[in-house]
C-alpha cells in the first residue's frame, strides 16, 4: 500500500534529537530505502500506524524533552532542550522535511546574588499556539546550587508567529533546592480563552517527600497570572498524580 503521510503533526522528536513522519500502511513503496525494520505484530482492525525511518532528522546533538505542533500557518515548530544553550525552537515549512535555524528563547546563563553564584540549566520545553494566534512557550528554570535562586517555571509570548518574542517571565517560584522544586509545565487553553500551566510542585512541602500537581490561570492569553491552586495530590506520595 502506497505510504500516506499524515495531515496533522504526528511527530516523534527523538533524544538525538530526530523527527520521523508517521504513515499508516501495511507495506512500503518499491524502491524506498526503509533501514530499520520493526517486527510486525497482528493489526487491530485492519488499521496499524507505523514509522518513516527514512525521514529521520536531526535537530541538535545533545538535547531533550522535544515538543512539536503544526501552526495555524501550517508550519511545524519543535521546541527542546539543548543541553549546551538552553531552550531552542526550530521550524519548518515542509512537513519536517527541512528545518529552519534553531532560535535561542531560553538561555543557560549564570545568576549572582547575595546568596551565591549558581548556573540555572533550562529543562522541560513547552509550547502552545492559543486560539488569537498568540504562541506560548514554558521551560523550568533549574539552579545547580542550592539554596541561591528557586526553580522556576518561566514563559515568553510571541504575538507575530514567532518573529519575535517577549522577555522571560517567571510565573511560578518554588524553592531554591532540587528536593522542594517545580517540575514540567504543560498548557491547556479552555474553550472559554482562559490558558492554564499545569506542573509538578514539590515547593509546599518542605518537610516530606511529597508532591502534588499544581495549576495557574490566565485570562488574558499569558500576560498575567492567578495564583496557584492544587489540583492533585495524594498524601505521602511522591508522585502527585499515583
Amino acid at each position: 500500500m502506497k505510504i500516506r503521510r499524515l495531515s496533522l503533526a504526528a511527530w516523534l522528536v527523538c533524544l538525538g534529537i530526530s523527527t520521523l513522519w508517521a504513515c499508516s500502511n501495511d507495506g512500503v513503496e518499491e524502491g524506498v530505502e526503509t533501514g530499520y525494520q520493526p517486527s510486525k505484530g497482528k493489526p487491530v482492525d485492519g488499521i496499524r500506524i507505523g514509522w518513516d525511518y527514512g525521514s529521520i532528522r536531526q535537530l541538535t546533538e545533545r538535547g531533550g524533552y522535544p515538543r512539536s505542533i503544526r501552526l495555524q500557518d501550517q508550519s511545524v515548530v519543535a521546541v527542546y532542550e539543548n543541553h549546551v544553550t538552553g531552550f531552542e525552537m526550530r521550524r519548518s515549512t515542509d512537513d519536517g522535511a527541512t528545518w529552519g535555524e534553531p532560535t535561542l528563547l531560553f538561555s543557560i546563563h549564570e545568576l549572582t546574588n547575595g546568596q551565591g553564584t549558581t548556573r540555572v540549566n533550562i529543562a522541560n520545553s513547552e509550547i502552545i499556539q492559543l486560539a488569537n494566534g498568540d504562541l506560548l512557550v514554558g521551560c523550568n528554570y533549574r539552579p545547580q546550587t542550592a539554596e541561591i535562586t528557586p526553580f522556576s517555571i518561566a514563559i515568553r509570548r510571541s504575538t507575530d508567529q514567532g518573529v519575535t518574542w517577549s522577555a522571560p517571565q517567571i510565573i511560578y517560584e518554588a524553592q531554591p533546592r532540587f528536593a522542594d522544586g517545580c517540575w514540567e509545565p504543560s498548557f491547556l487553553q479552555l474553550p472559554n480563552g482562559d490558558v492554564q500551566v499545569y506542573f509538578a510542585n514539590e515547593g509546599p512541602y518542605t518537610h516530606s517527600n511529597e508532591q502534588e500537581i499544581s495549576m495557574l490561570t490566565s485570562k488574558d492569553n499569558g500576560q498575567t497570572w492567578g495564583d496557584f491552586k492544587t489540583v492533585c495530590f495524594r498524601a505521602g506520595s511522591r508522585d502527585a498524580c499515583r
